[in-house]
């Protein structure tokens, strides 16, 4: 059934992740240049044409991304089978870690490296959505646990 809790959780962690796709994870400042690294890739927000990075950079965050929000809402409409939701939800919370640690991987070593700038995650709060999907499909593992529990032993009543 769509109204059990562990659908509004999952929800909410398909929610998080599509905001993730308007929000920038963090900023570059330099004395002549801004920059901003989000899911769509790297930005140069000052006119330079140059592109420091092209879009296949951010491809992989893009895509984990799209594939963790997919996964929710398949997740979301296969109520009827408890266990598959559970291993679908643990992959989904596996790729969703694997983003986290990307975007961290990409700001602090990729980015800082190739241009000797430090990020700025102060105001870019498009970290947070992941890191609350993660939160919420925790929750919604513990509520499909839980629901799977009371299902047999309403079973064993029987």
């Amino acid at each position: 059934m769509l109204q059990r809790i562990q659908s509004v959780y999952l929800f909410l962690a398909f929610a998080g992740l599509i905001l993730t796709f308007f929000f920038p994870f963090a900023s570059f400042y330099s004395d002549l240049a801004y920059y901003r690294f989000s899911i769509t890739g790297f930005h140069h927000i000052h006119p330079d044409p140059t592109p420091v990075f092209n879009w296949l950079f951010a491809f992989p965050l893009w895509l984990l991304n799209l594939v963790t929000a997919v996964m929710l809402i398949t997740i979301t409409f296969g109520y009827r089978d408890r266990i598959r939701q559970l291993k679908l939800l643990r992959i989904s919370l596996l790729i969703n870690i694997v983003l986290i640690a990307l975007v961290f991987y990409y700001a602090e070593s990729l980015i800082e490296r190739k241009l000797g700038l430090s990020p700025h995650y102060r105001g870019s709060i498009g970290l947070y959505f992941p890191i609350a999907a993660v939160l919420f499909q925790i929750l919604a593992t513990r509520a499909i646990r839980k629901d799977e529990a009371l299902v047999r032993s309403a079973n064993r009543l029987r």
